[in-house]
């Protein structure tokens, strides 16, 4: 068979359809050790696939001599069901008692409601919404509407999972589950986050220093809830929460959970913000909250638009290079383009920067809008017809359009800002007039007279670097994205009246010298024009280094 040309990503395995990743054995044991005793008499794991967190309570169950304790086991995969049965019924050697459902976690809602649930623990599976069973998450809704919270199809499995194990618990009941850090940062779990600190007494959430999954990047967190209370759904009951780092899962077994104190719940973490800021030092989260009340700070919203990049449907197939071009006459149907993050150094993109991009990449769009086929070349034909023997029409993107290879929504925008962000978050002009795919985000200005070059180089500086972190998120690879909305949220300091190199500023960002940036950027934005002492400025910029730092040694 000849290879493709137009290749599109691999599907995805089974095992990530049944979202089914199974809990290192060092990381089950220490989450059942933080709550099981003998006040959880009725423990459930709600998805037990391996038998991985059974075992770990039976160890506990005996290590601690709790006496009549009762297991109820969910799982929907019939053979990982027969096995983890099997396994946890052959390492039983206590008085524990058992009951084992083969069937849907959300189907078994009711007949689980009436259990009496003391303790919850497991893994949950993590699901996206493109693998998600629909029978299955319509199930969930439903349980999850009359538990008054408004799910959405952009969530995962894994918190619904965690919503009704909460639901499930009763009164005094406890949470001790290992989930995707998603948890802080992601924007469909902000109601779980309010329902956690409204509902238990004791929240503990354990972060690693390490990737601890070894098969995938999925950063996770062990979350521990205690003392589920009597107050309603909507109480504004502030719950404590504590943040703890580890380097890894076998450091768990030296930590001590005593040694760590709670605080009570703030303001930001209570109102469904994302808990991300718990990775930094509170009382400098607090001064970066305090001193947005500044009106010469406003949001990038203020000043421009944030969009995704060109969706392509299949960028090997619509974005070329020079030799594309020419061997098939494609010239008066492609449009100038980037598509490489990595090529974004400065506050500024040239014309004199997408001539050496487009010598080492490929830097055209096709585009094919509005263009008649009788326009089309015998070259164009031959590639479309390429385009069609390997199955390009039939990707998603691509066939739900009138004609396939008429990509949508393309415009030259004012300028580009990360979406994938490794070091440091840009803002940049588009002084080159090129498009974009959507591995960059674009932005129009609402007001023509703003310098956008001015604007671009406004950005950076150590307030918005620091909430740029806060409001990303970040992937186990290191990465951190920030979505459109998200972006338009970032604190800015814009003025005419500040006084700005910009040859100064390219030079060094040309050189990677962020620091010297930050260094000019801050003295006459953040010191001189909003009158901000060096030590606030400096410890905002610390909150960045860190939280940068934590994300990028998972890379």
């Amino acid at each position: 068979m000849s290879q493709q040309k137009f290749k599109s990503k691999d599907k995805a395995s089974l095992q990530k359809l049944r979202g089914g990743y199974y809990t290192p054995r060092a990381l089950a044991l220490f989450a059942c050790k933080s709550v099981l005793d003998d006040s959880t008499s009725t423990i459930l794991e709600p998805s037990f696939g391996d038998g991985n967190f059974m075992e770990a309570c039976l160890e506990v169950i005996n290590q601690k001599n709790i006496n009549n304790a009762h297991l109820v086991g969910v799982e929907l995969d019939s053979v990982e069901y027969e096995k983890g049965v099997e396994r946890i019924l052959a390492f039983n050697n206590t008085n524990t008692t058992f009951s084992f459902i083969n069937k849907d976690f959300f189907n078994s809602f009711p007949q689980l409601k009436k259990s009496g649930i003391d303790c919850v623990v497991g893994n949950p599976p993590f699901i996206r919404f493109q693998y998600f069973d629909e029978e299955s998450r319509n199930t969930a809704f439903r349980y999850l509407y009359e538990n008054h919270y408004k799910p959405t199809k952009l969530a995962n499995a894994w918190s619904a999972f965690v919503q009704l194990s909460i639901a499930l618990l009763k009164q005094g009941g406890k949470l001790s589950m290992v989930i995707p850090a998603e948890l802080l940062q992601v924007k469909y779990a902000g109601e779980l986050r309010k329902r956690i600190l409204t509902t238990f007494d004791k929240t503990t959430i354990i972060g690693f220093d390490k990737i601890v999954f070894p098969d995938i990047l999925q950063e996770v967190v062990v979350l521990i809830c205690e003392g589920k209370n009597s107050a309603k759904y909507n109480s504004q009951y502030p719950g404590s929460i504590r943040y703890i780092s580890v380097r890894d899962g076998e450091e768990l077994t030296s930590l001590k959970l005593n040694n760590y104190e709670f605080q009570t719940a703030d303001e930001n973490l209570l109102n469904g913000h994302k808990w991300t800021s718990l990775y930094a030092k509170q009382d400098s989260v607090r001064k970066l909250v305090t001193v947005l009340d500044d009106n010469r700070i406003k949001e990038l919203g203020h000043f421009l638009s944030v969009n995704v990049g060109i969706v392509t449907g299949r960028n090997k197939f619509f974005v070329v290079d020079e030799e594309t071009v020419n061997n098939y006459e494609l010239e008066k149907f492609t449009e100038p383009l980037v598509g490489k993050t990595s090529a974004l150094t400065s506050h500024d993109f040239t014309v004199d920067d997408y001539e050496s991009y487009k010598s080492e990449y490929p830097a055209k769009l096709l585009n094919l809008k509005g263009v008649h086929s009788d326009e089309f070349t015998e070259g164009l034909k031959q590639y479309i017809y390429e385009g069609e023997s390997e199955n390009v029409h039939k990707g998603y993107k691509c066939r739900i359009r009138n004609t396939w290879y008429e990509v949508p929504s393309v415009y030259v925008s004012d300028g580009f800002l990360f979406r994938q962000i490794y070091k440091y978050p840009l803002l940049v002009s588009n002084s080159s007039k090129l498009v974009c795919t959507d591995t960059i985000h674009r932005v129009r200005l609402k007001d023509k007279s703003i310098n956008m070059n001015r604007l671009a180089l406004s950005f950076i500086n150590s307030l918005t670097f620091a909430w740029s972190e806060l409001y990303g998120r970040s992937y186990g690879g290191g990465v951190l994205e920030l979505e459109p909305r998200e972006a338009e949220q970032l604190p800015i300091i814009y003025s005419d009246e500040i006084s700005l190199n910009y040859d100064y500023v390219r030079s060094l960002l040309k050189a990677k010298s962020i620091d010297e940036v930050l260094d000019y950027v801050d003295e006459k934005i953040l010191h001189q024009h909003l009158n901000l002492s060096w030590d606030l400025i400096l410890e905002f910029r610390q909150v960045w280094k860190d939280l940068s730092s934590r994300r990028l040694n998972r890379a």
